[in-house]
């Protein structure tokens, strides 16, 4: 068996009990281009944390946050307070890197014109990433409408239902930060 070389890191976490989903141990993490490149060993960087006597753990996930609204405010009616760039300033802050946003559609408007809309305002202003969750209130959509709303997208797209199955969610997924899924 061949050790693994030592990678060159950008950033390198020292000292911190590294919490993962199936174990947490004492040891260093190395950091590349915004991904873990290296659990372990000991990694060089130019820039060095030290988390000694702290726990370094996985980013949060927020799913279910609203960042945008169907229709602009009416004059004299104050705004959403946060939108993908403040909002996802704010994730960052409370150590969150993964948000959902509930999109709804406005009167009249499609699945699909409700994702276009808020995939448009998250685009280059979301600093995590993130998952639109349109609301589907309207009783007369249907598994096939949802599905050829799926189908028209670069972006995974997942269907989702409620314990009793009872309500349906369509989901699409962007990764904005880091390139595509592994």
């Amino acid at each position: 068996m061949r050790a693994i070389a030592d990678a060159e890191c950008e950033l390198v976490v020292r000292g911190g009990t590294v919490v993962t989903a199936g174990s947490s141990s004492e040891c260093d993490l190395g950091i590349s281009a915004g991904r873990i490149t290296q659990i372990g060993g000991f990694p060089r960087g130019r820039t060095e944390i030290d988390a000694s006597d702290a726990l370094v753990l996985p980013g949060g996930l927020d799913m279910h946050v609203h960042l945008t609204s169907p229709v602009p405010p009416e004059p004299g009616i104050p705004a959403w307070v946060d939108d993908f760039s403040s909002g996802s300033a704010a994730a960052i802050a409370g150590g969150v890197t993964t948000i959902g946003n509930m999109t709804f559609p406005a009167e009249g408007q499609s699945l699909r014109q409700a994702l276009a809309r808020d995939l448009s305002a998250a685009h280059g202003t979301a600093a995590v990433d993130y998952v639109l969750h349109p609301a589907m209130y309207d009783r007369s959509s249907t598994l096939s409408r949802s599905e050829s709303c799926l189908a028209g997208g670069g972006e995974r797209s997942s269907v989702t239902w409620s314990p009793g199955g009872a309500r349906l969610a369509v989901g699409v997924l962007r990764r904005e930060r880091g390139g595509p899924w592994a």
